[in-house]
C-alpha cells in the first residue's frame, strides 16, 4: 500500500497532532489501494491520470499505480481488460477526490457490471472507513 506522498503526508499530520487529517488520509490510501487490488484481482491492467496526463499506462504493477497516485488534488484510475479484443478494451474508470470526508474518495466511476462490482468487492471497506469518521 506503499505510497511516498501519502506516507510523508501521514508523517507529517501525526506530528502536527492532526489526527482528524491523519484518519482521512488513512481512509483515502486505504480505499484507493483496496480499489486497486480488485482491479487487478479481477485480471485487469490499471491506467492513472494525474489530470493532465496519463502518468501510467496499462499497468499490473501495483506499487507502480499506488505511487502514481496523489500527486494532485484528483486522479482517473482506468481498468481495461488485456484479454478482450480489440485490444485491452476500457472496462471502467474511477473519478478520485482527495480532500473531503475520506470515505467519499471515488466521486464517480462508469455505470456499468464490471465497475459495480469492483464497488461490491470494496464496499465493507468504504463502510468501516465512513462508521470509523462518519
Amino acid at each position: 500500500m506503499l505510497n511516498t506522498t501519502m506516507t510523508a503526508a501521514i508523517a507529517r499530520a501525526k506530528e502536527a497532532g492532526q489526527h482528524a487529517l491523519v484518519r482521512r488520509l488513512q481512509c483515502e490510501l486505504a480505499i484507493v489501494h483496496a480499489l486497486v487490488k480488485a482491479g487487478l484481482a479481477a485480471g485487469y491492467t490499471v491506467g492513472v491520470n494525474d489530470g493532465e496526463e496519463w502518468t501510467v499506462r496499462h499497468s499490473r504493477n501495483r506499487a507502480e499505480i499506488m505511487e502514481a497516485l496523489f500527486s494532485t488534488d484528483a486522479d482517473t484510475i482506468r481498468f481495461r481488460n488485456p484479454n478482450a479484443t480489440p485490444h485491452a478494451p476500457k472496462v471502467a474508470d474511477f473519478d478520485l477526490i482527495y480532500g473531503n470526508s475520506g470515505y467519499d474518495v471515488i466521486s464517480d466511476y462508469t455505470a456499468n457490471d464490471e465497475a459495480e462490482a469492483l464497488i461490491a468487492a470494496i464496499q465493507p471497506a468504504i463502510d468501516r472507513w465512513e462508521a470509523r469518521i462518519g
